[in-house]
């Protein structure tokens, strides 16, 4: 089986490093797009919610996906 893209939800209330290593690695495996996605509502992310480590682990899993094309 074969993909071409993968979509990781992205909880906005928990980390989501985890999940998005995996969605991570499954798409360099199958050399696929991948796609993340999070919703809220409104007034649910305050400050100190884990953002900032969000932030530096989608760059860091970005920067893994791209070298490796």
């Amino acid at each position: 089986m074969r993909y071409k893209t993968i979509m990781v939800q992205l909880d906005v209330d928990r980390r989501a490093a985890r999940c998005l290593e995996f969605a991570g690695e499954l798409a360099l495996h199958f050399d696929a797009e991948l796609i993340g996605f999070a919703a809220a509502e409104p007034g649910l992310n305050e400050a100190g919610d884990g953002r900032e480590d969000f932030r530096r682990h989608l760059g860091h899993t970005d920067r893994r996906v791209r070298s490796a094309a």
